[in-house]
């Protein structure tokens, strides 16, 4: 994953009663722009908003949608 890349988080799905349990009406997925990985978390300026996003692996799946050339 390289700076610039477009990205898709996913919240990791878990059943209940772990601390991942998804509630009903939760953003389950963000698209964006990757900007920077720091401490193992990546870092997102995402389209919904102007917001950057930070996923942590526990939480997140970051996969690559389309690489910056």
């Amino acid at each position: 994953m390289k700076i610039g890349d477009l990205v898709v988080a996913t919240r990791k799905e878990s059943s209940p009663p772990g601390p991942r349990y998804l509630r009903a009406g939760a953003r389950n997925r963000y698209f964006g722009i990757f900007i920077k990985d720091e401490y193992g978390d990546k870092f997102v300026e995402c389209f919904s908003g102007d917001r950057t996003g930070r996923f942590s692996p526990d939480f997140w799946d970051v996969e690559v949608v389309s690489e910056n050339r």
